[in-house]
């Protein structure tokens, strides 16, 4: 038996179902409110029983269903639904002429120039009606487009050239009787042959290790392999086996086009297609404006946007869907490699990675300890490719009372390099009881390595306004990470590298078969493991949703279920961990703010690792172990959480728990690097001499969120999906959450992202100023 409830909004209406039980047992249907219970009715003849709200005097608040059957130790627990307050519709504060026009300059947003090593690439396939009047005009748009972001434009329908602005009408062209069709790559690199495909050309963005070497740009392309592999599942020419954050377009002589992205996905391939245009983009809001000046028409995906503000304020939780935030545009999944056929027929083939995920390991001791052993050698290459690279002079890592920093810099001290004179400590200054605890591990650590913490200044752009420092944001994270704040960006300085552990512990630590709580019981159907699937992930940290849960979302993963391999608890190791490390954060997003980050502890044999373990193992051994491998000197100190301490205990003894230290190296590092931090003035805001104080600024971000929800909460589309966020902004932000916590920059940026895309369809504000 499961059952699920669902509340109709329109209808107020609060309904549940029990599905697949005797149909002469007499069901107990209890009602919960949180955890109180606020109705209890049998069932006898019917299935189903609903409550109408307003009669019922339901309060607002988060609702769920235990139901049981009668003398049976059976019962079951439906997903959980928020009932929202019955408002007005002319409840929203309007907002005054100044928010509309700093509204007003988030309406059209910028595609963000390339910054080293992640640039501008975009592959563009075009096909227009034989005689349409604005094809070369639209072309030339394209061209300036490129131009706009430090790129130039290639025809490539028969080997790569360069395009100017003023002689796009020169672009060879695929003439059928009925169609004109162009075929052109956008780069801020130049392309590059192959060495694994006689004929082919690559262009690529972002950077690899290879060989403890770091390539950077088109050279990305030197990590593609023959594919060895190739067969009806998996026909791409090309494999990707190293680790990075890179994407890789390699152009065929035939015409034929594969996209390739690094072994684990962080580098990240965007889609759109439709009759008459593809395009692949390694951006978003890239890809959206070149769809924009082909003349495509725009609309918002509701499903996605229903997903992500679900998870109103939880800056990690994925909304379980390919499909993005605007009707069409997709993100291509790193299992698998995207195909162009020569007439621009679409097909997938398996990626390096979709192969290890069709193919785990089964566990060994033997095979568990090779895991681990190869693991340790490619972070230790990895490490040792960062500090080679001659541009690099200084690797500043992130370091905390963590497990995932730890094994970065326990990497970077394994390499016993003479390079490694450039590694130096960064701790973040938080005013938090857990970051004081950080600078402490952080201290120790410093004295007992002997790496100091950076006294490197920095360069900031500014100062801005916080309008455009929004725009900023949304240009540099469109679409693809929430959890940022609105700071000014620093200018590039390609001499400097972060790296952390972002991301790591989602590859190197199994979330779903205990702490999901997936049942091992036989699914029986996807609506079934819908339910399931919903309680488990929109219950994140044991909070209720807030709000409807969304089936689209869970739905998309109940019917490929089948198609993943493995038991109950392996498909679900396999999907929730895939999903939830897809997008938490990567070095991109850092390099388009003005920084440049990466997380060399990624590998193909951490991953098939965790693929082998994952519904064996959970819990923080595996990067203990690693971390013990590396640098037993580093592994030894104790970590900022008892369960890490007491693991690491129970497996290589007692940690070293008796060093102190006052933390005087710190402070000093943070004062010299403060005193040497200069200011450039931004070419948008040289005019701009602010007179408020920190908290005028914040004040100014959420009068724009604010602002942006009153707009869009007039479109009746977007009127039921942001009621609650009406209620959190009212009721918590800037009372309970500042933008300085972590919810309020993702909620901010959510709704501040959604405004723009919302713009960028065809949404207007109402009562336009003159």
């Amino acid at each position: 038996m499961y059952a699920s409830l669902k509340f109709d909004r329109r209808q107020r209406e609060l309904s549940v179902e029990c599905y697949e039980y005797p149909r002469s047992a007499k069901i107990q249907i209890q009602l919960l409110r949180h955890n109180r219970i606020i109705d209890t009715i049998w069932l006898k003849s019917d299935n189903k029983y609903s409550w109408k709200v307003d009669e019922a005097n339901i309060a607002a608040g988060d609702y769920h269903v235990k139901a049981s059957i009668e003398d049976a130790d059976l019962s079951v627990e439906t997903e959980w639904q928020y009932v929202p307050v019955l408002e007005l519709v002319d409840s929203h504060v309007e907002p005054n002429d100044e928010v509309r026009a700093s509204l007003e300059a988030l309406a059209d947003i910028p595609v963000p120039s390339a910054m080293s090593p992640h640039g501008v690439l975009a592959y563009v396939r075009w096909e227009s009606a034989k005689g349409t009047d604005d094809h070369d005009s639209r072309l030339n748009d394209i061209a300036a487009l490129a131009a706009s972001v430090d790129s130039e434009l290639f025809d490539v329908a028969s080997g790569p050239r360069l395009l100017r602005h003023d002689d796009v009408a020169e672009c060879e062209l695929d003439r059928t009787p009925a169609a004109l069709t162009a075929s052109m790559v956008i780069s801020s690199s130049t392309p590059v042959g192959i060495n694994a495909a006689e004929g082919a050309v690559g262009f690529g963005s972002g950077y690899v290790y290879q060989e403890r070497n770091l390539k950077k740009g088109s050279s990305v392309v030197d990590a593609l392999e023959r594919n060895e592999h190739a067969s009806s599942t998996c026909g791409s020419r090309l494999m990707s086996f190293c680790s990075g954050e890179f994407v890789a377009c390699a152009v065929f002589p035939d015409g034929s086009v594969e996209f390739h992205s690094d072994y684990a996905g962080y580098g990240i391939w965007y889609e759109y297609h439709s009759n008459t245009l593809s395009i692949v983009a390694s951006s978003f809001l890239l890809a959206v404006q070149i769809a924009r000046l082909l003349g495509e028409d725009l609309n918002l995906n509701f499903d996605t946007i229903d997903a992500d503000f679900t998870s109103l304020v939880q800056p990690f939780q994925q909304p379980l869907l390919d499909a993005l935030e605007i009707q069409g545009f997709a993100i291509v999944r790193p299992d698998q490699v995207r195909l162009l056929d020569p007439k621009g027929g679409l097909g997938y083939s398996r990626s390096a990675l979709g192969l290890d995920i069709d193919r785990p390991l089964s566990f060994t001791d033997a095979r568990y300890n090779e895991l681990l052993d190869a693991a340790a050698e490619e972070i230790k290459s990895n490490c040792a490719a960062i500090l080679n690279d001659p541009d690099i002079r200084e690797v500043r890592c992130d370091i905390t009372g963590g497990l995932d920093s730890r094994v970065v810099l326990a990497g970077m001290l394994a390499t016993a390099d003479e390079n490694l004179g450039k590694v130096s400590l960064f701790t973040a200054r938080v005013d938090t009881n857990v970051s004081a605890e950080d600078e402490r591990i952080a201290s120790v650590i410093s004295k007992e390595c002997g790496v100091p913490f950076s006294r490197r200044g920095v360069t900031r752009v500014g100062p801005c306004s916080t309008t455009h420092l929004a725009q900023k944001q949304i240009s540099s994270t469109y679409g693809s990470y929430w959890h940022r704040s609105h700071g000014h960006p620093l200018e590039p300085d390609p001499e400097v590298i972060y790296v952390g552990g972002a991301g790591l512990g989602n590859i190197a630590r199994d979330y779903t078969t205990d702490a999901w709580g997936i049942s091992q019981a036989r699914v029986r159907s996807p609506a079934e493991l819908t339910v399931t699937l919903a309680q488990t992930v929109f219950k994140w940290r044991g909070h209720a949703t807030m709000k409807p849960a969304p089936t689209r979302g869970v739905l998309d993963v109940a019917s490929r279920w089948e198609d993943v391999p493995g038991s109950m608890s392996q498909k679900a190791s396999h999907i929730f961990n895939f999903f939830r490390a897809r997008l938490h954060g990567g070095g991109r997003i850092n390099a388009t703010m003005g920084s440049w980050s990466a997380t060399p502890a990624i590998t193909r044999s951490l991953y098939k690792l965790r693929l082998m373990v994952g519904t064996l193992m959970t819990g923080p051994r595996v990067q203990l172990e690693l971390c013990n491998r590396l640098a037993p000197n580093l592994a030894s100190i104790p970590y900022d959480k008892a369960s890490y301490n007491r693991a690491f205990s129970a497996l290589f003894g007692s940690m070293r728990d008796s060093m102190t230290t006052d933390g005087r190296e710190l402070e000093e590092s943070r004062t010299v690097s403060a005193a040497s931090t200069r200011w450039i003035a931004c070419d948008v805001c040289e005019q701009f001499s602010p007179s408020r104080d920190r908290k005028s600024s914040e004040n100014e971000l959420i009068d724009l969120a604010l602002g942006a929800i009153s707009e869009m909460s007039k479109d009746v589309q977007l009127s039921d999906i942001l009621q609650v966020a009406e209620r959190w902004a009212r009721n918590e932000l800037g009372v309970r959450y500042g933008v300085d916590h972590s919810y309020g920059r993702t909620f901010v940026n959510k709704v501040l992202h959604l405004y723009a895309m919302w713009r960028m369809c065809g949404g207007t504000i109402a009562n336009n100023m003159d």
